[in-house]
């Protein structure tokens, strides 16, 4: 009798609490047709087990829900005459949004809010938020997208984060998040946002304009990846056009930029940055020793290499940097800080 060739039952592997399902290519031969009805029903049974299992672990995120960060004719500030678009990335804002990124599960999570970079005249919004929002769903954290006002509209782009963190906490219950465990995370402008949303809190930048704006505005953690004119002289290059001294003292390359006033209330930091990324590297190092000297929380990694802009330097170019290690790294602080796993 000819051999039957069946395949091995696929490994149910947990992986950042989803189980998948892992073919092999080992085969199993039968010469015996009763021996393989028993064990086709044996692969059935192993199947729902495993399905079971999977629903139980993690049940996924649910479709994106884009939100307006405003009510209709109440946005303080100014904005762009229109939303644009250039491939994925947004050229100009006029309405500021929220996409989040639940996840679904039983119990309430924390949520991530995250501001992509783009040096404030656009917004990188997919390497730099839509790919992030899945990540920090893998990790079991739901996430929103701070679609910020730009271009050139820092002043506009802070109301648009106090608001957002503030939605968060008002729409806790809606949106099955925790009030006390509301993250930012940022990219170079959107980590310079993240920064100065994480030392101005205790003035808003705007009027209320409804029940939402009674919330707290401080982020519980923060997360600086790669950001940008948190230096005093790298700030002032950005909006004041000077020209950066980088043969300066210590004291003026690492001081702070006078938006930013990092104080002992000021929420826990991790931060993740290159040394070769020459116009922006003092500013990781800025706000770290601001938050050394404030006596906060602080987590600094430099990689000697990397430059800017990597996102979660996923694409195969990056494999094996060490600066590709950044998401793992920021994993375990999550999870230090009883964001994931609890």
């Amino acid at each position: 009798m000819n051999a039957v060739i069946l395949p091995v039952p696929p490994d149910a592997r947990q992986n950042a609490g989803t189980v998948y399902y892992l073919l092999t290519t080992r085969n199993i031969y039968i010469h015996n047709k009763a021996m393989m009805s028993v064990l086709y029903k044996n692969l059935i049974l192993i199947g729902i087990i495993a399905f079971a299992a999977t629903s139980s672990v993690f049940a996924g995120s649910v479709k994106p829900n884009t939100l307006l960060v405003w009510p209709d004719g109440k946005m303080p500030g100014t904005a762009a005459e229109s939303d644009k678009w250039r491939g994925t990335s947004v050229s100009a804002v006029k309405n500021p949004t929220l996409e989040l990124y639940k996840i679904n599960s039983d119990a309430p999570t924390p949520l991530v809010i995250i501001c992509p970079g783009g040096g404030y005249s656009g917004l990188a919004y997919d390497h730099e938020g839509k790919q992030v929002a899945e990540w920090i769903n893998k990790l079991g954290m739901s996430a929103a997208i701070l679609k910020y006002r730009v271009p050139r509209n820092p002043e506009g782009a802070l109301m648009d984060i106090q608001r957002a963190i503030r939605l968060a906490r008002a729409n806790a219950k809606q949106w099955n998040a925790k009030p006390d465990k509301i993250a930012v995370i940022g990219f170079s402008a959107g980590a310079n946002l993240c920064a100065r949303a994480s030392t101005n809190f205790l003035k808003s930048s705007y009027e209320n304009v409804d029940e939402a704006d009674s919330q707290s505005a401080r982020p519980n953690l923060t997360c600086l990846i790669y950001p940008a004119y948190c230096d005093d002289q790298g700030n002032n290059t950005r909006w004041n056009g000077t020209k950066t001294n980088f043969d300066a003292d210590l004291n003026t390359l690492y001081k702070l930029a006078k938006n930013l006033d990092v104080s002992k209330d000021s929420p826990p930091v991790f931060i993740a940055q290159s040394l070769d990324d020459k116009n922006y590297i003092n500013s990781g190092l800025a706000y770290f020793l601001a938050a050394k000297k404030a006596g906060i929380s602080a987590n600094l990694h430099v990689f000697e290499n990397g430059g800017h802009g990597y996102g979660l330097a996923n694409a195969p170019k990056h494999a094996g940097k060490m600066y590709a290690s950044w998401p793992e790294l920021a994993e375990n602080w999550f999870k230090s800080r009883g964001f994931i796993g609890k």
